[in-house]
């Protein structure tokens, strides 16, 4: 039995998105997209081909693709990181995005940024469910009061 070309296309479609669905199969190094695992046809080095065209024929223009999407991707996770751990600084009150970072409670995030990076960090608060007893956000004038002084000039005793 032969199967007519509407209804090829048509398997193929719900097929793909099954896949997409399930995210099962191969995703492109560049541009995130999920593809069935039908064997790497269209594949150059974990890229799809048009992907891979834009990275050899057009470094330039791929690599400001590649920092636009990483920026991208960070905004993303720090407005989520943000409003997860109460969208406000937990010494002063400030509520201004723009002012606020995350702090390691118990000291160590200038190590951890630096081996890791702030996207695998920002990723990692917000799998374990935003944990208040190792990270709080600050301000950008408490947190270096805190690293220097030990404690907060809005505090007028002991530590938070």
């Amino acid at each position: 039995m032969k199967l007519k070309k509407e209804h090829k296309q048509k398997i193929k479609e719900s097929v793909h998105q099954f896949w997409e669905g399930k995210r099962i199969g191969m995703k492109c190094g560049v541009c995130r997209v999920y593809e069935p695992p039908s064997g790497t046809k269209g594949w150059v080095g974990g890229m799809h081909h048009r992907c891979y065209a834009k990275k050899k024929y057009n470094p330039e223009l791929f690599k400001r693709i590649k920092k636009e999407c990483y920026q991208r991707k960070k905004r993303e996770l720090r407005s989520q990181l943000i409003n997860g751990m109460g969208g406000k600084c937990s010494c002063c009150g400030e509520k201004e995005p723009v002012f606020l970072c995350l702090d390691h409670v118990k000291g160590g995030g200038r190590k951890d940024y630096k081996k890791r990076g702030h996207l695998v960090i920002y990723r990692r608060v917000i799998k374990e469910k935003f944990p208040k007893d190792k990270y709080r956000l600050l301000c950008w004038n408490c947190n270096p009061a805190f690293w220097i002084l030990g404690l907060c000039p809005h505090q007028k005793y002991g530590k938070v």
